[in-house]
């Protein structure tokens, strides 16, 4: 029996024409993220706009979260110094073992709680990480169903990987619906990332 709690996080692209699709996850119970990865430097005010809207729309002891390149990271320092009094998440991808404990010595401080994820798209990720002293709060199993650079796994059997390593706990993306998200829980999954099989939901800016 599984008696771990168990997290349900969302990916909005924070270019949309509003952060509709993470307000509903954080009032449903879960942690709504406006997702930076693939936005262009000429979208930054809406992406501006949205974070405020995200903060003004949900509860200020709501968590929200971000998720972002680590090369992005020093541009939008900004936005983390916003979420200083507020318990957050923060999503890290496209990181390098060189790259990434560079980027967090740069993470302002915060009086709340900060959840830090790295994403993971193969097993052998994870040695990189047990090599350096991080303080991190969990691994995303991105399967190679995900959008965007992935790696060769699909979402279960990375997840199985890292699980099998028993470093940090395993936050799942990639072919998540109701019945995946219970299957991931029974695993042994500490949560699961939800993305496109959201955008036709009647909170999304493409649906409307």
């Amino acid at each position: 029996m599984t008696t771990h709690s168990f997290t349900c996080l969302s990916l909005s692209p924070s270019g949309l024409a509003h952060p509709g699709l993470a307000v509903a996850t954080v009032r449903a119970g879960g942690i709504g993220c406006l997702d930076l990865e693939f936005t262009p430097p000429g979208d930054r005010p809406q992406v501006e706009q949205n974070f405020q809207q995200l903060l003004t729309l949900v509860k200020p002891t709501d968590a929200v979260g971000l998720r972002l390149r680590v090369d992005q990271l020093s541009g939008y320092l900004d936005l983390l110094e916003g979420l200083h009094d507020r318990p957050h998440w923060l999503i890290l991808a496209a990181w390098t073992s060189d790259s990434l404990p560079t980027a967090l010595a740069t993470l302002p401080p915060t009086s709340m709680a900060r959840h830090l994820l790295v994403e993971v798209t193969a097993v052998a990720a994870v040695q990189s990480l047990l090599n350096q002293p991080l303080k991190i709060d969990g691994l995303v199993a991105r399967g190679h169903e995900s959008g965007g650079w992935v790696g060769e796994d699909a979402a279960f059997i990375l997840t199985q990987k890292l699980l099998n390593t028993g470093t940090w706990p395993v936050y799942v993306q990639g072919g998540i619906g109701i019945h995946a998200a219970a299957a991931c829980r029974a695993a042994g999954a500490a949560g699961v990332v939800l993305d496109d099989q959201l955008w036709l939901m009647p909170e999304s800016p493409p649906a409307c």
